[in-house]
C-alpha cells in the first residue's frame, strides 16, 4: 500500500515531467515539508527551506535524498538568496499556511532567473464550498479556517493570486478529493465575565458540531446525486507558470 507521500510524488511526476531540466539547474522548494516534491524535478543541486526544517529532519529516515540537497531554516516571505539564482521553483501547499502570501510570491520571484519555470501548487475548494463559506460566516461560524490555514482558495482566487507575480503557462487538476467532512469552529466571544464566556464557548462548541454534521450529511447527498460532474469538495491544483 502507498504511503502519502508516494502518492503525492507519483501525482506531481507527470507535471515535472513537462518542465525540462537538466544538471545545471539549480532548483529551490519552498515550504517543503517532508514531502520533498522536488525530488521529482531533475537537476543539479536543490536547495529546501521550510520553518519546521529542523523537525523534518529530526523525522525524516528517507533514504532517497542525496548529497544534491541542502536544507535550511527559514521562512518563504524572507528567502536568504540573492536575486536570480534559481532555474526551478516548486511551492506546494503552502500558501494558504503563510501569513503572507503575496510575499513568499514576491520573494519567489526575486530569487528566480528571468528564464525559470515555478510549480505552484495548492489545496483548493469548489465555488459551492467557497458559497457555502461564506453564508455561514453571516452568522458567526467559521468554517474552513484555523490558525494552520489562515487563507482559502478557489481555483480562480489561487490563480488571481498567483498571477500578481507570475505568466500562468498551463493548469492542472492533481486530483479531486471527494471526501466531505467540513469541520468547523465556533465564533469566539469576548466577555467581561468568565462564567458568561463560558456559556457562549459551550453553545457555539455544540452549533459548530451540529453545522459541521448537516453540512456533511449535506455534502454527502450532493455528491451522491452528482457522481458524474465531480461536484468536488476539494482538489489540489497546480500551475505551471514563468516569470
Amino acid at each position: 500500500m502507498q504511503t502519502e507521500t508516494q502518492t503525492i510524488l507519483e501525482r506531481y511526476s507527470a507535471i515535472f515531467q513537462e518542465i525540462k531540466s537538466d544538471r545545471k539547474c539549480r532548483v529551490l522548494d519552498v515550504g517543503c515539508g517532508p514531502t520533498l516534491v522536488s525530488r521529482m524535478v531533475e537537476g543539479g543541486e536543490k536547495y529546501c527551506i521550510d520553518s519546521l526544517m529542523n523537525h523534518f529532519l529530526e523525522k525524516t529516515q528517507d533514504t532517497s535524498i542525496s548529497a544534491s540537497f541542502h536544507f535550511l531554516m527559514g521562512a518563504g516571505e524572507y528567502l536568504p538568496f540573492l536575486d536570480g539564482c534559481f532555474d526551478r521553483l516548486v511551492c506546494r501547499n503552502v500558501l494558504d499556511h503563510v501569513l503572507c502570501p503575496e510575499e513568499v510570491l514576491k520573494e519567489m520571484k526575486r530569487v528566480s532567473k528571468s528564464s525559470a519555470i515555478v510549480v505552484l501548487g495548492a489545496y483548493v475548494y469548489s465555488e459551492f464550498v467557497a458559497r457555502l463559506k461564506k453564508d455561514l460566516e453571516r452568522f458567526g461560524i467559521i468554517l474552513l479556517k484555523d490558525e494552520y490555514h489562515p487563507h482559502f482558495f478557489t481555483e480562480r482566487t489561487f490563480e488571481r493570486l498567483c498571477s500578481g507575480q507570475f505568466s500562468i503557462v498551463k493548469r492542472k487538476t492533481v486530483h479531486y478529493d471527494r471526501a466531505a467532512w467540513i469541520g468547523i469552529q465556533g465564533k469566539t466571544f469576548v466577555a467581561q465575565d468568565q462564567q458568561e464566556r463560558e456559556k457562549h464557548s459551550r453553545s457555539y462548541r455544540t452549533l459548530a458540531v451540529c453545522a459541521s454534521v448537516a453540512v456533511t450529511l449535506f455534502w454527502n447527498i450532493i455528491r451522491l446525486l452528482n457522481r458524474a460532474k465531480a461536484s468536488y469538495f476539494m482538489s489540489e491544483y497546480a500551475l505551471i507558470a514563468c516569470r
